[in-house]
């Protein structure tokens, strides 16, 4: 019952931060992405790819490169490939060729091989890094 709590009050301020078009909150919720604890990243990532907050790509991208957690990294892709960010392509593909524990065959994250080929081939327009990624 108390997490059920939880859930629906997370769901308020993230309704509240994706609807909400103030530059400071915006800003905050970038800064986010630097946190310490992983499931403020991975929510800070999420609501950036769902208000499509343009300002943030560099930012996600970065992120990405610096993230050693598979769960916050497939929130980065997803929300880059929102973001139509097709400068984290590569980004996306060093993550993935060099975080294979957490994708492999003892998966940490279930989804995040699809996300990643979801994700270039939505933004690889040549196809070049999404066929690396499946001979991987």
């Amino acid at each position: 019952y108390r997490m059920g709590r939880i859930d629906i009050i997370r769901t308020k301020i993230e309704t509240f931060l994706v609807n909400n078009n103030d530059d400071d909150v915006n800003n905050s919720i970038i800064q986010l992405l630097k946190s310490e604890t992983i499931t403020v990243r991975e929510s800070a990532a999420d609501i950036c790819g769902q208000k499509k907050l343009y300002q943030a790509t560099e930012f996600l991208i970065t992120a990405l490169k610096q993230e050693t957690n598979p769960h916050v990294a497939r929130s980065c892709m997803t929300a880059l490939t929102r973001l139509q960010a097709y400068d984290a392509v590569p980004v996306i593909f060093e993550w993935m060729e060099h975080n294979r524990d957490k994708w492999g065959k003892q998966a940490v994250s279930a989804s995040l091989k699809s996300i990643a080929l979801a994700a270039l081939k939505e933004l690889d327009n040549e196809n070049s890094y999404y066929e690396k990624l499946i001979l991987l």
